[in-house]
């Protein structure tokens, strides 16, 4: 397996919020992350997605545009984005909203705030 460093990795922010997005930014630019690519609706992460991929999408779960269980199955569906790792940030509590992430392959939860 390669050994990939977080300078290393392109990740797809999609978050409403400039609030929010210039806070999850600023945290991972702390962090070292190598590449952080911003945008506020499903339909500019689908385009992002599909000019130049992701190594990781971070989501909120709620659009203007619809949900981030919509870009999910999207990338689940995809030939060439199914293997991207996707990760939900929300401070969304109700068990059965988690669980259908679950089911369709998030690779991880991040319980706002953080």
């Amino acid at each position: 397996m390669e050994n990939v460093t977080l300078s290393d990795l392109n990740i797809l922010l999609v978050e409403p919020s400039d609030t929010q997005s210039k806070i999850i930014t600023a945290l991972l630019i702390k962090e070292q992350v190598g590449e952080i690519d911003a945008v506020s609706t499903v339909a500019e992460a689908k385009t992002a997605l599909r000019s130049h991929g992701a190594d990781l999408v971070v989501s909120a779960m709620y659009f203007e545009d619809g949900t981030a269980l919509d870009l999910l199955q999207d990338v689940k569906t995809s030939t060439e984005l199914q293997s991207t790792p996707f990760m939900l940030v929300s401070s969304e509590t109700r068990v059965s909203k988690l669980e259908e992430f679950k089911q369709a392959g998030i690779a991880a939860i991040l319980p706002k705030p953080f």
